[in-house]
């Protein structure tokens, strides 16, 4: 069994910790505040901008990068992908670890097409906001470094603790709008799957699109969504304000990751969606991470 180091074990690292530690493994999390980690989980109380060869554990076989940044600024990011990789990746070369793998939580925010465009691991990136831009530097840091590393480029997650847009439809705060960009998301259970399954592979690309298999307009969304929750949908002609990202319009194909043998539990986001509405509406459980 391999000794892994989650940086930023905060949502998703959580999740992903237990299944590593569920299957044998021993987990450090590492985060400023390390009160919420569960059991199974050894806590590493330190902050990327402070990071020393003393705080990490010993003998490392994988670590993975998922810190994220305070807020929605500039600096926030700058500290998180720049100072943060380059303060790990000193580190770990001065205390002399060499883990079989860096695996980067990354963003499909770095890429920017705005027509509609199908996009996988070879298209440009050209992000649209300081903070694509910021995710892409980290990427950059990590891949000219010393070691073997892959990146994992998630759309929006979604799942238990993620149901905001959900509760949105519910309350018709979510309209459907006159312009509907094409979306890319993946449910908490498949990115920690992605994640679990990359760190396995015995011999992984640099770069995987961890989405699933149906990019489709937000307003197929709202509406699926509010059908089963037996609610209406209005339309407006105001732009949707509640995300300080600005709206691309991509298609993210996933071929890269299914050809390397992962295999979706919610392929769409009507399976994922309908998971977590009947959990959340019917009480009935939705499927555990394994």
């Amino acid at each position: 069994m391999a000794n892994v180091l989650i940086m930023g074990c905060g949502y998703i690292g959580t999740h992903l910790g237990l299944l590593l530690a569920k299957n044998g493994h021993s987990v450090w999390g590492a985060k400023r505040k390390v009160d919420t980690l569960p059991a199974g989980i050894q806590p590493v109380k330190v902050d990327v901008l402070n990071l020393s060869d003393t705080d990490l554990p010993e003998n490392l076989d994988y670590v993975f990068y998922m810190v994220s940044p305070d807020d929605y600024s500039d600096e926030a990011y700058r500290i998180a992908y720049e100072h943060g990789v380059r303060n790990l990746l000193f580190a770990l070369e001065k205390a002399h670890q060499k883990p079989k793998r860096v695996i980067m939580v990354s963003s499909t925010g770095v890429y920017g097409q705005q027509k509609g465009e199908w996009v996988d691991e070879s298209s440009s990136t050209e992000p649209m906001d300081f903070a694509g831009f910021r995710v892409l530097m980290g990427e950059e840091t990590f891949l000219d470094s010393t070691f073997t590393v892959s990146i994992v480029r998630l759309g929006g997650i979604y799942g238990p603790g993620r149901e905001n847009l959900i509760q949105r439809i519910k309350t018709g705060e979510a309209k459907c709008n006159i312009r509907s960009p094409f979306t890319n998301r993946i449910h908490l259970a498949d990115a920690v799957g992605v994640l679990s399954h990359v760190m396995n592979l015995e011999e992984p690309d640099n770069i995987y699109l961890g989405v699933d298999s149906e990019p489709c307009s937000r307003n197929d969304v709202i509406q699926w969504i509010a059908k089963q929750i037996g609610t209406k949908v209005e339309w407006s002609d105001s732009p949707d304000r509640s995300s300080h990202r600005p709206l691309s319009n991509k298609k993210c194909r996933n071929t890269r990751l299914l050809h390397s043998g992962y295999h979706y539990i919610y392929p769409s986001f009507k399976e994922g969606y309908a998971a977590l509405i009947r959990s959340r509406f019917h009480k009935q459980p939705e499927l555990e991470l394994s």
